[in-house]
């Protein structure tokens, strides 16, 4: 990893390594704080995890006792932990899109990347390797990733997905729909960089959230520049659309550095 250099920037303003990890370790506690209000029993030195013990962990305590937690916790048990939260996130999609119509304006939640010593194609070889491991992968990348996997309900690639959009409400389940090609016309391919892949995200109940996924990379002389998107429909909350430009720099971010330990 010290031969890897990433700079991260949102709206034109420098993230450091520094800033992004208290960041992150705010919303680590934020979860563990939030699973213990639920009512969820979280092992910590012989006892039961509290809610004022989270705010005397570490840093390293912090994430390990947020992973355990979010990948440990069985399925059926999630969604009894977090049934009010679960609801609540999907009548709230709902009312944003109610209203939708395709000729909408979208709005744009955006964070660019620029990488030193390594090349896209070894960050690509390196990230298959990461992955095969299993969609597990996906939790460490931010700890508001809850779940990603194929269930019965997902055809082809897709995926059934839990998180927190943009550190704003709670959880919301969400079946991941890649490889959208018809999306192509409300998307930016920016200068410089090709075309990319748009993929697209629906509630359990078949409500499209007409948000568009839109990642896009390119090589550059000394490694390779990633500009990570997002796009909203016009009601989203703004303070979701501003939180998630930094969800999508902390998963990219944490997405390199994984695979910088290869």
């Amino acid at each position: 990893m010290d031969d890897v250099k990433i700079k991260v920037t949102i709206d034109g303003d420098t993230y450091s390594d520094k800033q992004l990890r208290l960041i992150r370790y705010e919303r680590e506690k934020h979860v563990l704080q939030e699973m213990i209000y639920l009512g969820a029993e979280i092992p910590y030195n012989g006892n039961s995890l509290t809610y004022d013990d989270v705010n005397y962990l570490s840093y390293e305590e912090a994430e390990e006792l947020n992973l355990k937690a979010r990948s440990e916790i069985a399925a059926d048990e999630f969604k009894k932990l977090y049934a009010s939260e679960l609801q609540r996130s999907a009548r709230m999609w709902r009312e944003i899109v109610r209203d939708y119509h395709d000729e909408n304006p979208m709005i744009r939640a955006t964070a660019d990347l620029n990488i030193v010593g390594m090349t896209l194609e070894q960050f690509q070889e390196k990230m298959a390797s990461v992955l095969s491991g299993g969609d597990s992968s996906v939790m460490t990348e931010n700890p508001e990733h809850f779940c990603f996997t194929k269930t019965e309900d997902c055809k082809g690639q897709e995926r059934m997905g839990v998180e927190t959009m943009g550190m704003y409400g709670g959880p919301t389940e969400v079946i991941v729909m890649p490889g959208q090609d018809s999306l192509k016309d409300k998307v930016v391919t920016d200068n410089g960089f090709p075309d990319a892949t748009a993929g697209t995200s629906k509630l359990l109940d078949g409500t499209l959230r007409h948000d568009i996924a839109y990642h896009q990379m390119k090589p550059s002389e000394k490694g390779f520049d990633v500009r990570t998107t997002v796009y909203f429909p016009k009601n989203t909350p703004k303070e979701m659309i501003e939180g998630h430009k930094l969800h999508l720099a902390m998963e990219t971010y944490e997405m390199i550095k994984e695979a910088a330990k290869i």
